[in-house]
């Protein structure tokens, strides 16, 4: 039974990373976009980094490419696209903490939507 419930709560916790976007941007494919998020400094006793993660769909597990450090609240990325989801990329943010390890939930989700023709690659 311990470990149905270790399971159960692994997976509910991965996929509790991809709340509904807080906020959208729009990018072409390719284009450098600023992802910028709030957080209050009073949480931050503890904090290691930020998790910077994307997704293509809200049900799939974020994928960290990225990290930034306790004091900064936005990043740069490159809004890459695919043919298999030419739409829509999720980041995911959240903070990591080394006492007690983990990271903060509900995290920041930000959808960037695509604008303007796919890549002629597709």
């Amino acid at each position: 039974m311990k470990v149905i419930l270790s399971l159960l709560l692994m997976v509910s916790s991965a996929f509790a990373q991809l709340g509904q976007p807080t906020d959208t941007i729009k990018a072409r494919h390719g284009q450098s976009v600023r992802v910028a998020w709030t957080f209050e400094a009073a949480a931050e006793p503890g904090m290691k980094f930020f998790s910077i993660k994307y997704a293509f769909d809200l049900n799939q597990t974020p994928v960290q490419f990225a990290t930034a450090q306790p004091n900064e609240r936005q990043v740069m990325v490159t809004a890459t696209f695919t043919a298999q989801y030419p739409k829509y990329i999720y980041y995911v943010i959240s903070a990591v903490y080394e006492s007690p390890a983990g990271e903060s939930f509900p995290s920041n989700t930000i959808m960037a939507e695509r604008v303007g023709p796919p890549p002629s690659s597709w």
